[in-house]
């Protein structure tokens, strides 16, 4: 009987030993964490040119220069069909996953450059700028999707060349918005004397 309570006491003192050790390690994670978040608010909060060119930098590979895997769907209409066409349903499917996927990559990339503040009025004119710009390009993705689920039924039955015609025809809305998003990265990109790795030159 002793022996028992001697165990029993033994194994509470071990499992209040582990939980205050685990606590421990939880709470030094924690402040770890915590001392990092910090050091980065703190940095967006007083950045400086260089460490504003690379944030964008960062930020433009991880997000913008992956739009270029949609290139393909730049020209939507075609003169004579295509090789390896994948058909109507197929290409308008690809074509609603290219905006979509495009849309979330522009706002992650607006919303972090929200984050940003800087005491240089210059930087600071141009990243507003180019949020600006970045939430109309978003605007245009946005009806762009709405657009291609109105598409009616007599077109998804057409040649593919018809077809591409008429879906070029539907979306069609105010292209500005993304020349003056590319323009104002190419702004950006010259201010800050850099070309981001995955560029084209």
């Amino acid at each position: 009987m002793k022996f028992s309570k001697l165990v029993s006491l033994g194994l509470i003192g071990l499992l209040t030993f582990g939980t205050v050790g685990c606590t421990t390690k939880t709470e030094e994670k924690k402040a770890t964490e915590k001392a990092k978040t910090e050091t980065t608010t703190e940095a967006r909060d007083n950045m400086t040119l260089e460490s504003y060119k690379t944030e964008f930098g960062k930020l433009y590979d991880t997000n913008i220069a992956r739009l270029e895997n949609y290139s393909k769907y730049k020209d939507i209409a075609v003169e004579e069909p295509t090789k390896d066409y994948p058909g109507n349903e197929a290409y308008l499917n690809e074509l609603k996953k290219s905006y979509k996927d495009s849309e979330v990559k522009l706002q992650e990339f607006v919303n972090s450059l929200k984050k940003v503040k800087t005491d240089d009025p210059k930087l600071k004119e141009m990243n507003d700028k180019l949020i600006k710009e970045g939430d109309k390009v978003i605007g245009e993705l946005k009806a762009r999707s709405k657009k291609l689920e109105e598409v009616p039924n007599d077109l998804m039955s057409k040649s593919e060349v018809e077809f591409r015609r008429g879906l070029n025809d539907l979306v069609k809305v105010d292209n500005t918005a993304k020349s003056d998003f590319e323009e104002m990265i190419n702004d950006v990109n010259e201010f800050l004397g850099m070309k981001p790795s995955n560029t084209k030159k």
